[in-house]
């Protein structure tokens, strides 16, 4: 799904990174509504987080 604004993607380790940056960059917004959050701690977790739960990719 594409607007102008926005662009809906599935999930793809391809885009960990760029995730993981804004994750990071954004924590104390996102923490409010995303409990998950204080857990993305860096790429080397966030990439095994993944590969342990291939259903969430």
């Amino acid at each position: 799904m594409e607007t102008e604004r926005l662009k809906l993607l599935p999930p793809s380790m391809e885009l960990q990174p760029d995730m993981l940056e804004a994750i990071i960059e954004s924590k104390a917004e996102l923490s409010v509504f995303l409990p998950w959050v204080p857990y993305a701690l860096t790429q080397q977790d966030s990439v095994c987080s993944g590969l342990m739960n291939p259903d969430t990719i």
